[in-house]
């Protein structure tokens, strides 16, 4: 999948491996994305939260449908 990830350089999109949903977490199909005051920090390697640094994928608002569901989400 394309994320847009924090590198030395700022922001660079790469293709990252699909991630895994954990229990009760949701794995999602992103169709829309936008960057705000936490990523762009963190597209400066500076971590938000446990969030963050040189190699994280940022991206905390986005729009999306449900596209599968872990044990144990509604």
């Amino acid at each position: 999948m394309k994320a847009a990830v924090a590198t030395e350089q700022g922001l660079a999109v790469r293709d990252i491996a699909q991630p895994k949903p954990k229990p009760n977490e949701v794995l999602v199909r992103v169709r829309a994305a936008a960057l705000n005051r936490a990523d762009l920090a963190t597209a400066r390697g500076i971590p938000h939260g446990s969030h963050g640094g040189i190699g994280a994928a940022v991206g905390l608002e986005w729009a999306m449908p449900n596209t599968r569901s872990a044990t144990g989400v509604a």
